[in-house]
């Protein structure tokens, strides 16, 4: 019986020492052995989790950080928003919760909701790359392709329509760093730029997704509602499929 996190890590990855192939190895693992569950608001320890096997995407994050510490792999939080099919009942929710806790809760709403994951180091490179225990993802080219590609998605991730801002968050889950250039606006403009021409569409997709960002920090901060922000949700949602016909 496997009695530690430690254990557990190093019989998920076995002799494996490249930290890639490990990330990818435990991811598959939750993959594989958790469900999703919605937000219900609990803070659950990770061995909580474990004995559940089941979590939402932010529990999944910190079992997955959990088992990669254990190893001795540097990890960060990651909080995104992204674009989602329109639900008035979430948009209700999102209002209600609001009202009683504050702007921060409106980084879900009608249109739009928070997804978390993990930035993971790579030593060997030098480099941070993305980590979705939720989606089952893991490095840059599958990122790309699942959150912002035009092929087919994972079902579990079916209603992230695009993300809009990405963020590294501090232990107080306050914005530490703004990585929405990196991902949203310099990898997407490599991902499509053999078919979408600089300028047009792409300008127009920087100059909103930096608009967003700056106002999910302060939603993030408690000190603004992103709600007011609709109506340039939709332009974000308008410019990328209109990208997206132009790949297609």
């Amino acid at each position: 019986m496997l009695t530690s996190i430690e254990e557990l890590a190093r019989h998920v990855v076995g002799d494996d020492r490249n930290t890639v192939s490990q990330c990818r190895k435990l991811i598959a693992w939750i993959y594989a052995e958790f469900e999703w569950s919605s937000t219900d608001y609990q803070r659950r320890t990770v061995e909580e989790i474990l004995n559940r096997r089941a979590g939402n995407c932010a529990e999944q994050a910190r079992l997955l950080k959990s088992l990669l510490q254990a190893l001795g792999v540097e990890t960060r939080d990651i909080a995104e928003i992204n674009i989602q099919p329109p639900w008035p009942e979430r948009g209700r929710r999102a209002k209600r919760m609001a009202e009683e806790r504050g702007p921060a809760a409106s980084v879900f709403g009608y249109q739009h909701n928070d997804h978390r994951w993990l930035e993971v180091y790579d030593g060997s490179s030098g480099l941070w790359f993305p980590a979705d225990a939720t989606l089952g993802i893991c490095g840059h080219q599958e990122w790309l392709a699942a959150r912002m590609g035009f092929g087919p998605r994972p079902e579990s991730g079916k209603d992230m329509i695009v993300p809009i801002m990405v963020f590294v968050m501090d232990a107080a889950d306050q914005v530490q760093e703004d990585r929405t250039d990196y991902y949203l606006i310099s990898l997407f403009t490599q991902y499509v730029e053999d078919v979408v021409p600089a300028g047009g569409l792409l300008r127009d997709w920087s100059r909103v997704i930096r608009a967003l960002a700056q106002g999910g920090k302060r939603a993030f901060a408690g000190v603004e509602s992103f709600f007011p922000y609709g109506e340039q949700v939709q332009h974000a949602l308008d410019v990328y499929r209109a990208i997206e016909r132009q790949c297609q």
